[in-house]
C-alpha cells in the first residue's frame, strides 16, 4: 500500500505484439507499417535568398 494519496498503481496488461520506438504513436518520426506507398519523394531544397 502506498502512503501517498492518489498514488499510481501497477496493473497487469496483455503483452500484445512486439513494438519499439520506431512504431510508437508518441514518436513523431514513427514508421507506419500499414501506410500505403504513395510514391512521394523528399521535398526539393529551399531556394537561397539573394
Amino acid at each position: 500500500v502506498c502512503p501517498v494519496e492518489q498514488c499510481i498503481t501497477m496493473e497487469r496488461v496483455d503483452a500484445g505484439d512486439y513494438a519499439n520506438w520506431t512504431t510508437h504513436p508518441n514518436n513523431p518520426a514513427r514508421a507506419v507499417a500499414s501506410a500505403p506507398d504513395t510514391g512521394a519523394t523528399e521535398p526539393a531544397p529551399a531556394a537561397k535568398a539573394a
